[in-house]
This record gives structure tokens, sequence and C-alpha cells, in this order.
């Protein structure tokens, strides 16, 4: 199923059905604790993980939404405490 394997997190609208099967429980909105829980939290079941992060940003900051920025300080702690719990490999991908 999409949602055991794939996290979708935007800070454009929700409201759109990516698997088709007429609900919109595909996106989650976007923030720094989301954010903060996908990485520490729901992925620590995996084996490997891969993040993707597209958006605006610059030298270590992401930007998560209209309002919050992610350092990469933050960004770091959390891939840490990712890695020692899964016996896989974190990879990181930073459009």
């Amino acid at each position: 199923m999409i949602h055991d394997e794939l996290k979708f997190l935007t800070a454009g609208s929700t409201q759109i059905d990516l698997d088709n099967n007429n609900r919109f429980d595909d996106l989650e909105a976007a923030s720094k604790d989301s954010l903060r829980r996908a990485i520490t939290e729901w992925a620590k079941d995996a084996g490997d993980v891969v993040i993707f992060l597209a958006n605006h940003g610059g030298p270590r900051r992401f930007q998560i939404n209209s309002t919050e920025i992610l350092n990469g300080d933050e960004l770091n702690s959390w891939i840490s405490e990712l890695d020692r719990a899964i016996p896989g490999k974190v990879s990181v991908i930073i459009e």
C-alpha cells in the first residue's frame, strides 16, 4: 500500500488523490514537526530509507513551508536518530 512505503509532505494543497481511491489521504501538510515525525517515527520500521526534499533553501537551510525554515543541524539530528534505529542505510537527496 502506498501509505506504508511512501510519506508525502507538501507545503501546497493536500486535497489531491494520488492513488485514485477517492480519498484525500495521500498528502500531509509540511511542517518541521511533520517532517521530524516522518523521519524519526514513521520511517523507524524500515530497512533502508530515502529522504527526498525538494523546495527552496540555501546553504544549511531548507524552506519547509511559508513560515518555517529547517536548518542543517536539525535535519542532521533527525537523520542520525533514524540511522541508529534502522538496520539499513539512510540516503538523503536535497533538490
